[in-house]
């Protein structure tokens, strides 16, 4: 056997381990032995190669705080359902609000010396603190910070207790020596830099993991060997990890979920585009078409395609590798498509039709040449919105042909809640807004929502049974304040202080009822709430109204008036005599509130991390729960600066 040296590369080691002081992971041999010159063996033949690619120690990523993940949940769990700042930082304040209060806000939620603090500090000195600073140099008795007094001790151990439970998003490429390959220029039409770095990084990830499941993971009585055929991707859309995963660069097998007909077939165009399927062609004799009554309009065809997928009984509809046109007529194809693309709307975790489907075609011929006959899946997905992540990783219980899973989550907005949101009657907080939306989201109980786990589901605590999350500390947790610049600082700073001062015009004008007492809220219902169920929701407005605050008032009170008519009747009638230099008026009056605001939201950012780290715990440890899983993890599986959701929840089944 001839043996090889390479330079500490990762898939090369038995074991992982995190190197806290640099903020990465870094390999190390697992009998802890180096060389000199931090040479290891790679052999280049024989079993031993196949067992390389391991784990990382670490289920999750945490850091040097806790010793073990049991360490780090139970600590997560006590902190975020005891500290009242944090839980009114996570849910209990909304920027509408923030000058509509008396006392105001700001004055109610933070302690007076970091208000005294902040007043001198400029935001990006603030965040840097948040996030970058040392805080044993911001310490230092003998010197000042940054030309400013020292910060007060109780704002350094609220950071530092966020920064302890926060999950290393560090990414370090498990290759060094060969990191993924660039993706082809026909594959990656339609990327942007972004979607190219996140396709390509976590394509050659689930490659590798294939690999690695297929050749055995684990180790000793738990380790398990599954033969993957089939990557399932929850979600395809216009099918760009698909695309990856079927080239030549990795040759897999990928069955596309989609449930919008119009995304198959703008994909199945662009695997044309990228030489993985050709173009149908097909030849008609013109006079007997015609004579038969079929209209050869494209119109028309595409509508007969819709109608198929609308008519499936099953809820999948099966594009076939092998082209057909409309009435099932085969066409020549010399390139083997190996993209099974099947119509679904994702309910639930049950594949079973999914399966069907695709165990027919198997036996009709339809899969590759020497392929096993019996499917075996990988489920995957690369930003799975809301709760489409907790279908991923329940399909992984309830179907056995699911062998594994691969999921990346997103927009923790969009997931639904299992149990009633938490009332917080905070000391800091008496008052509450008539947010009707957070009302109506917070009373869902969803079975597929958040949480998933047992653990987090039953978590004893003084505010009751369980672990909950409004939709304002869920849509805080897709922020990324570490990837903040200057210039988007300005920019999302001042829509969110014309936002809040658009609020108080709102009040003063009578078109929004003041903030109700949280004494007054009686079971979710505010007394002598008059200002109807429906939130007011702008959205987004036009770059031209940006340009000043009378600008964004106009703008936005155009848009309420078309999308809303019945708001906009009343919202015309109580903006009746207010001009524009009233309007500007508004602006000057509270200008110097705006950094109190800015504080604010930076603070609610930093602080919602932890709920994002909250959902990776609660969905690795249902993994972790199921009699039926071998292993689970998590781990980032490309960089934070490219894109910030970069948490996978890998489980294996046994």
């Amino acid at each position: 056997m001839r043996r090889l040296y390479a330079i500490l590369p990762s898939e090369t080691t038995n074991t992982f381990q995190f190197s806290h002081a640099q903020g990465r992971r870094t390999s190390v041999c697992s009998n802890n032995q180096h060389t000199q010159q931090n040479l290891l063996p790679v052999y280049t033949v024989g079993p031993s190669m196949q067992k390389q690619m391991q784990p990382p120690v670490q289920p999750l990523p945490y850091g040097s705080a806790h010793n073990s993940a049991e360490e780090y949940i139970s600590s997560l769990l006590d902190f975020i359902t005891t500290s009242s700042l944090h839980q009114a930082l996570c849910g209990g304040v909304h920027v509408s609000d923030f000058l509509t209060r008396t006392p105001d806000l700001y004055s109610s939620l933070l302690p007076s010396s970091w208000r005294s603090w902040f007043a001198d500090i400029s935001i990006y000195d603030i965040i840097d603190l948040l996030l970058r600073e040392d805080l044993d140099l911001a310490r230092n008795p003998h010197e000042a910070w940054r030309g400013y007094s020292l910060p007060p001790e109780s704002l350094l151990e609220f950071v530092a207790q966020i920064r302890d439970h926060t999950l290393d998003r560090g990414y370090a490429n498990a290759d060094p020596i060969r990191p993924p390959p660039k993706l082809d220029r026909q594959v990656a039409v339609g990327m942007t830099a972004k979607k190219e770095h996140e396709v390509g990084n976590f394509a050659c990830f689930v490659s590798k993991l294939v690999d690695q499941v297929g050749s055995g993971i684990g180790s000793g009585n738990s380790e398990t060997k599954h033969t993957i055929t089939h990557l399932v991707d929850f979600g395809s859309g216009q099918n760009y990890l698909g695309r990856v995963l079927v080239g030549p660069m990795y040759a897999k097998n990928v069955i596309a979920l989609e449930s919008r007909p119009w995304n198959i077939e703008g994909a199945r165009k662009m695997d044309v585009h990228a030489k993985l399927a050709k173009k149908t062609v097909i030849w008609r004799n013109k006079k007997t078409w015609k004579t038969e009554g079929r209209d050869t309009t494209e119109t028309d065809q595409r509508a007969a395609i819709v109608k198929e997928f609308k008519e499936s009984l099953d809820g999948c509809t099966v594009q076939s590798p092998c082209p057909t046109n409309i009435f099932g007529n085969k066409v020549s194809d010399e390139v083997h498509h190996r993209t099974t693309y099947i119509e679904h709307v994702i309910q639930s975790g049950n594949l079973d039709a999914v399966t069907k489907k695709v165990k027919d075609l198997m036996v009709n011929g339809s899969s590759p040449k020497g392929s096993e006959q019996t499917p075996k899946f990988m489920v995957m997905s690369l930003h799975s919105c809301g709760n489409l992540v907790h279908h991923g990783l329940r399909s992984l219980i309830l179907n056995p042909a699911v062998k594994a899973v691969a999921m990346i989550g997103c927009c923790y907005n969009l997931c639904t809640e299992r149990l009633e949101s938490a009332t917080f009657k905070l000391p800091t907080l008496r008052f509450r807004s008539a947010n009707q939306r957070l009302m109506s989201t917070s009373l869902t109980r969803d079975p597929n929502g958040f949480p998933m786990s047992d653990r987090l589901l039953k978590y004893c605590h003084t505010k009751g049974p369980g672990i909950r999350f409004n939709i304002t500390a869920r849509m805080m947790a897709v922020q990324a304040p570490a990837n903040w610049t200057p210039n988007e600082c300005e920019s999302f700073f001042m829509r969110h202080f014309y936002r809040a001062l658009l609020q108080r015009i709102f009040l003063d004008i009578g078109f929004v009822p003041p903030p109700v007492s949280a004494d007054d809220a009686i079971d979710g219902d505010i007394k002598g709430w008059t200002g109807g169920t429906e939130p007011i929701i702008i959205g987004k407005l036009s770059k031209a109204c940006y340009k000043n605050f009378v600008a964004y008032v106009r703008g936005a009170v155009h848009k309420i008036s078309n999308l809303h008519p019945g708001q906009g009747t009343m919202l015309s009638e109580c903006m009746k005599g207010v001009t524009d230099s009233d309007i500007a008026e508004y602006e000057q009056r509270y200008m110097h509130k705006k950094h109190e605001l800015c504080v604010t939201w930076s603070l609610m950012a930093f602080a919602s991390q932890l709920v994002e780290c909250a959902f990776a715990v609660d969905r690795w440890q249902f993994l972790v729960e199921q009699d039926d899983v071998a292993m689970a993890w998590v781990q980032t599986v490309f960089e934070y600066q490219q894109s910030p959701r970069n948490l996978a929840i890998i489980g294996v089944k046994k």
